[in-house]
Protein backbone atom coordinates (compact mmCIF):
# COMPACT_ATOMS: atom_id res chain seq x y z
CA UNK A 1 0.00 0.00 0.00
CA UNK A 2 1.41 3.39 -1.00
CA UNK A 3 1.37 6.32 1.34
CA UNK A 4 0.01 9.78 0.49
CA UNK A 5 3.61 11.09 0.20
CA UNK A 6 4.57 8.38 -2.31
CA UNK A 7 1.45 9.09 -4.41
CA UNK A 8 2.31 12.79 -4.41
CA UNK A 9 5.88 12.06 -5.52
CA UNK A 10 4.67 9.76 -8.32
CA UNK A 11 2.19 12.39 -9.53
CA UNK A 12 4.77 15.19 -9.34
CA UNK A 13 7.33 13.24 -11.34
CA UNK A 14 4.89 12.09 -13.97
CA UNK A 15 3.60 15.63 -14.60
CA UNK A 16 7.01 17.32 -14.53
CA UNK A 17 8.10 18.57 -17.96
CA UNK A 18 10.72 16.44 -19.64
CA UNK A 19 13.76 17.73 -21.51
CA UNK A 20 12.68 18.59 -25.05
CA UNK A 21 14.56 16.24 -27.39
CA UNK A 22 16.13 19.12 -29.30
CA UNK A 23 17.33 21.07 -26.25
CA UNK A 24 20.56 19.13 -25.64
CA UNK A 25 21.56 19.47 -29.31
CA UNK A 26 20.81 23.19 -29.36
CA UNK A 27 22.97 23.69 -26.28
CA UNK A 28 25.82 21.61 -27.73
CA UNK A 29 25.75 23.60 -30.96
CA UNK A 30 25.63 26.87 -29.01
CA UNK A 31 28.51 25.67 -26.83
CA UNK A 32 30.62 24.85 -29.90
CA UNK A 33 29.76 28.21 -31.48
CA UNK A 34 30.62 30.13 -28.29
CA UNK A 35 33.85 28.24 -27.70
CA UNK A 36 35.05 28.77 -31.29
CA UNK A 37 34.08 32.46 -31.23
CA UNK A 38 35.61 33.00 -27.78
CA UNK A 39 38.87 31.29 -28.73
CA UNK A 40 38.99 33.37 -31.92
CA UNK A 41 38.69 36.56 -29.84
CA UNK A 42 41.37 35.35 -27.40
CA UNK A 43 43.85 34.33 -30.10
CA UNK A 44 43.17 37.12 -32.62
CA UNK A 45 41.77 40.09 -30.71
CA UNK A 46 42.71 42.64 -33.39
CA UNK A 47 40.98 40.66 -36.13
CA UNK A 48 37.99 40.10 -33.84
CA UNK A 49 37.75 43.83 -33.17
CA UNK A 50 37.70 44.40 -36.93
CA UNK A 51 34.82 41.89 -37.20
CA UNK A 52 33.02 43.93 -34.56
CA UNK A 53 33.32 47.03 -36.71
CA UNK A 54 36.18 48.91 -35.11
CA UNK A 55 38.19 51.02 -37.54
CA UNK A 56 41.39 50.73 -35.55
CA UNK A 57 42.68 48.11 -33.13
CA UNK A 58 41.60 48.53 -29.53
CA UNK A 59 44.19 50.06 -27.20
CA UNK A 60 43.37 47.58 -24.43
CA UNK A 61 43.70 44.22 -26.14
CA UNK A 62 43.48 42.48 -22.76
CA UNK A 63 39.85 43.62 -22.50
CA UNK A 64 39.05 41.92 -25.80
CA UNK A 65 40.74 38.77 -24.59
CA UNK A 66 38.71 39.03 -21.37
CA UNK A 67 35.52 39.18 -23.43
CA UNK A 68 36.70 36.09 -25.30
CA UNK A 69 37.24 34.27 -22.01
CA UNK A 70 33.73 35.21 -20.86
CA UNK A 71 32.27 33.88 -24.12
CA UNK A 72 34.19 30.64 -23.51
CA UNK A 73 32.78 30.49 -19.97
CA UNK A 74 29.25 30.79 -21.40
CA UNK A 75 30.06 28.08 -23.94
CA UNK A 76 31.27 25.80 -21.16
CA UNK A 77 28.03 26.51 -19.28
CA UNK A 78 25.98 25.54 -22.35
CA UNK A 79 27.95 22.31 -22.65
CA UNK A 80 27.29 21.45 -19.00
CA UNK A 81 23.62 22.43 -19.37
CA UNK A 82 23.30 20.12 -22.39
CA UNK A 83 23.66 17.12 -20.06
CA UNK A 84 20.28 17.98 -18.48
CA UNK A 85 18.84 21.24 -19.84
CA UNK A 86 15.89 21.49 -17.46
CA UNK A 87 18.00 20.84 -14.40
CA UNK A 88 20.55 23.45 -15.53
CA UNK A 89 18.03 26.00 -16.80
CA UNK A 90 19.63 28.78 -14.74
CA UNK A 91 22.84 28.45 -16.77
CA UNK A 92 20.76 28.75 -19.93
CA UNK A 93 19.01 31.78 -18.40
CA UNK A 94 22.38 33.49 -17.84
CA UNK A 95 23.22 32.84 -21.48
CA UNK A 96 19.85 34.23 -22.55
CA UNK A 97 20.50 37.40 -20.55
CA UNK A 98 23.87 37.80 -22.28
CA UNK A 99 22.26 37.20 -25.68
CA UNK A 100 19.61 39.86 -25.03
CA UNK A 101 21.75 42.57 -23.43
CA UNK A 102 24.74 42.04 -25.77
CA UNK A 103 22.77 43.20 -28.84
CA UNK A 104 21.29 46.10 -26.88
CA UNK A 105 24.81 47.26 -26.07
CA UNK A 106 25.98 46.77 -29.65
CA UNK A 107 22.97 48.69 -31.04
CA UNK A 108 23.72 51.48 -28.56
CA UNK A 109 27.35 51.60 -29.73
CA UNK A 110 26.21 51.76 -33.36
CA UNK A 111 23.73 54.52 -32.53
CA UNK A 112 26.44 56.55 -30.79
CA UNK A 113 28.79 56.04 -33.73
CA UNK A 114 31.31 54.07 -31.65
CA UNK A 115 31.30 51.14 -34.07
CA UNK A 116 30.27 50.64 -37.67
CA UNK A 117 26.74 49.46 -38.42
CA UNK A 118 28.39 46.48 -40.15
CA UNK A 119 28.69 44.85 -36.73
CA UNK A 120 24.93 44.28 -36.83
CA UNK A 121 25.58 41.46 -39.30
CA UNK A 122 26.94 39.39 -36.39
CA UNK A 123 23.80 39.67 -34.26
CA UNK A 124 21.57 37.06 -35.96
CA UNK A 125 24.06 34.20 -35.59
CA UNK A 126 25.75 35.25 -32.35
CA UNK A 127 22.64 36.25 -30.43
CA UNK A 128 19.18 36.46 -32.01
CA UNK A 129 19.20 32.87 -33.28
CA UNK A 130 19.38 31.59 -29.71
CA UNK A 131 16.59 33.67 -28.15
CA UNK A 132 13.73 31.29 -28.96
CA UNK A 133 15.31 27.94 -27.98
CA UNK A 134 16.93 29.37 -24.85
CA UNK A 135 13.62 30.95 -23.80
CA UNK A 136 11.82 27.63 -24.33
CA UNK A 137 14.40 25.77 -22.24
CA UNK A 138 14.22 28.37 -19.46
CA UNK A 139 10.40 28.32 -19.38
CA UNK A 140 10.34 24.50 -19.28
CA UNK A 141 12.94 24.58 -16.50
CA UNK A 142 10.90 27.05 -14.48
CA UNK A 143 7.78 24.90 -14.90
CA UNK A 144 9.69 21.81 -13.86
CA UNK A 145 11.21 23.46 -10.79
CA UNK A 146 7.80 24.71 -9.65
CA UNK A 147 6.19 21.25 -9.80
Amino acid sequence: MTSQLERTEITATSTAPQNPAWSAWVLRISAAHSLVWGIFIILAPITAATCYGFDRPPAEVFLWRGAGFMICVLGTGYLIASTNPLQHWLAVFLGLIAKVFGPIGICGAVYLGEVSWHVLILLPVNDLLWWYPFTRIVLCGIRRSSV
